[in-house]
């Protein structure tokens, strides 16, 4: 019922072998979609992003997030899964910009080299996903209660500084 509006999505689900590992994502998918009324619409939003990606481009990412389908992390899910999806998005940013002759960079094959997420024309471009802090991972995985404050404390506003001037335009870096 689903794959025919969500195809992109169903080539990544058609990667995962299901009978191999509990642990896998995708399991039960269709059954998901159909129960959980706010999941369509999130992946239909995943469906967008992965649409927008040309056929080379579309190649790499699910080149990269095939090895991501396979285990969930125990603390974080399939968290680094969806974070690199949201490389998606920022392909689809610098299209909306402008921008020519876009596309991913592969990881360096030299250990510890780090290299952007995206090249276009005139532009570099690093992807960030906030994610939770490992302590909440953690107080989570136990089943700890957690607090909330109304007000972000000082630490948050120095990262915010420093990532901040660490780049221009949103993660976008001109040549």
């Amino acid at each position: 019922m689903f794959r025919i509006e969500l195809p992109r999505v169903y080539e990544l689900r058609d990667l995962v072998e299901h009978s191999s590992s509990q642990s896998a994502y995708f399991q039960n998918f269709e059954q998901s979609l159909s129960e959980i009324p706010q999941k369509p619409k999130q992946f239909r939003d995943i469906e967008g992003d992965l649409r927008g990606l040309d056929a080379d481009a579309w190649t790499f990412l699910k080149s990269e997030v095939a090895p991501l389908l396979a285990t969930r992390d125990s603390k974080r899910g399939w968290q680094s899964f969806f974070d690199k999806l949201n490389q998606a998005k920022a392909y689809n940013y610098l299209k909306v910009a402008g921008y020519l002759n876009i596309r991913f960079v592969p990881p360096s094959a030299v250990r510890s080299q780090q290299t952007p997420d995206l090249q276009a024309d005139g532009a570099l471009c690093e992807v960030k996903t906030i994610n939770i802090s490992e302590i909440e991972a953690d107080r989570r995985d136990s089943g700890g209660v957690g607090t909330s404050t109304e007000s972000l404390d000082e630490g948050f506003f120095r990262k915010l500084s420093s990532e901040k001037s660490q780049r221009s335009n949103g993660g976008v870096w001109r040549r």
